[in-house]
């Protein structure tokens, strides 16, 4: 049902039928070289078997059982041979059953008399019916079970027939060298009663691959889709809000939990862009978002939004951990480091150089996919969002580059360098509020900053720039440290 549903769709049902197709086949060439196993084991067994009681063969029998144990073991090594050299072909398993069922009625027929249906032989019948069902092929197993009940109704017609058999009761077939119709019959109910059993478990089996086919194919095939749609998602938004949301779906239910909020904006940039060129601009902001949002990826943020030539960054989500605010801090650093020394690169260009701002807070917010029906926006909403807004836009009040509330400040106070800033009445706050200038980290962590920041977005070491990284990071933190 599954199956006949998914063939319905338009976009799936050759590539998911050629799939389980050549499953299949593969499966089938398998089993035709095993079977090629079992009819030569098989020969060599029956050859042994003829030899060491010769003396009790009739000797037209005794050499019809090694001209058909020959060619038996003969054939399984002509289809070794052809197919690994001329491949598999669907034909080749109704050619070795005709051929094996065939060659099984020839041997009964040669045995003569009371022999053709006294001889254990007979139950090779049923093998050969059983391995085809094993080639998980329903019409090859309805072909051996035709062939199988036709081959032994031939047998019994043709030794009534030329009168080769000489008929009696059932006990008497037991004791005499006569042979029972009845006994006759029962064997081919026997043969009939098996070759539909067998015909139902190939059917079921059959049934059961392809049903295993269908469903690997589906979830790989719904994995590479949920893969292909994530990697699209995540030119839009971050690699982790998209797998959240690809997970979760966009339920409008929110939750509440606590995040660090760094909002960063880039200064003076309107008068900055009405001295370039529009695609200059847009070459400008691109290159300084990649270097941005590098070091968020490396620090555990996530980019929420661009806010035009700014951007708001969540740590926290959707994973937290108890070091979210110092990530937070360490990647402000970091951006910084960056950010002058892709201007001392830019300067020796001839370019026009950037600054920043950046503010830091944390606090409870509501996280979900906010929006209408038709488009939804992964983001946070809350006093701190907004708080962490108003900090960011005290930096051109201030003339700072990195401010922190105190929320902050009491989390990361033994890591960093701060110059304390006078509280500062806020627009839709009461109360004003403490920020704190991020200076540097200590001495004690100096080196774990270095080793932070991303080889992506230094400069070359082999160029001028590169020579003069070393010094213009001590100068840069003279001056800070004395600001």
């Amino acid at each position: 049902m599954e199956i006949q549903q998914y063939k319905q769709q338009k976009t799936v049902p050759t590539v998911a039928r050629s799939f389980i197709h050549s499953l299949l086949r593969r499966e089938e060439e398998k089993s035709e070289r095993l079977v090629a196993y079992v009819r030569m084991l098989l020969a060599i067994i029956i050859f042994t078997i003829g030899v060491s009681i010769k003396d009790e063969i009739p000797l037209h029998s005794l050499g019809a059982l090694y001209l058909c144990t020959t060619l038996s073991i003969l054939y399984s090594l002509f289809i070794h041979v052809l197919i690994r050299y001329r491949g598999y072909k669907p034909l080749m398993k109704f050619i070795s059953t005709f051929f094996d069922i065939g060659l099984l009625t020839v041997a009964l027929l040669s045995f003569g008399g009371y022999r053709t249906f006294k001889a254990e032989a007979f139950l090779l019948y049923f093998l050969w019916i059983t391995l085809a069902a094993f080639r998980f092929s329903l019409p090859l197993t309805i072909f051996a079970g035709i062939l199988s009940c036709s081959s032994y109704l031939f047998l019994v017609g043709m030794s009534i027939f030329f009168q080769t058999i000489e008929i009696g009761t059932i006990t008497e077939s037991y004791i005499t060298a006569k042979v029972s119709i009845a006994n006759m019959g029962i064997r081919l109910c026997f043969l009939v009663s098996f070759s539909v059993f067998a015909i139902y478990i190939s059917r079921v089996s059959q049934q059961m691959i392809k049903n295993t086919a269908f469903h690997q194919f589906h979830a790989a095939h719904e994995r590479q889709e949920k893969e292909k749609v994530q990697t699209t998602f995540s030119t839009y938004v971050t690699p982790q809000v998209a797998k959240k949301i690809l997970n979760e779906g966009t339920s409008a239910v929110g939750e509440k939990r606590r995040v660090t909020i760094l909002f960063c904006d880039v200064r003076d940039f309107t008068t900055l862009s009405e001295q370039m060129a529009a695609e200059d601009v847009v070459q400008l902001l691109n290159e300084y978002f990649n270097k941005m949002v590098t070091v968020l990826n490396e620090h555990g943020g996530i980019l929420n939004k661009y806010t035009g030539d700014g951007f708001l960054a969540l740590y926290g989500v959707p994973q937290s951990s108890d070091r979210d605010e110092e990530m937070a801090v360490r990647s402000a650093l970091v951006m910084r480091r960056v950010v002058d020394l892709w201007n001392i690169a830019r300067a020796e260009q001839g370019l026009a150089t950037i600054r920043f701002g950046i503010g830091i807070h944390c606090g409870e917010v509501i996280v979900g996919n906010i929006g209408s029906d038709d488009r939804k926006e992964f983001t946070v909403i809350g006093a701190p969002v907004n708080l962490a807004s108003r900090v960011e836009g005290l930096n051109k009040v201030l003339g700072t580059d990195i401010l922190i509330t105190a929320e902050i400040y009491h989390r990361v106070r033994d890591m960093i360098r701060v110059k304390p800033q006078p509280r500062m009445k806020l627009k839709g706050l009461q109360e004003p509020v403490r920020t704190y200038q991020v200076i540097s980290l200590k001495d004690s962590c100096e080196d774990n900053l270095l080793k932070s920041t991303p080889a992506a977005v230094t400069a070359d070491p082999g160029t001028l720039v590169g020579s003069l990284i070393g010094n213009v990071d001590s100068f840069i933190k003279r001056i800070r440290r004395s600001g």
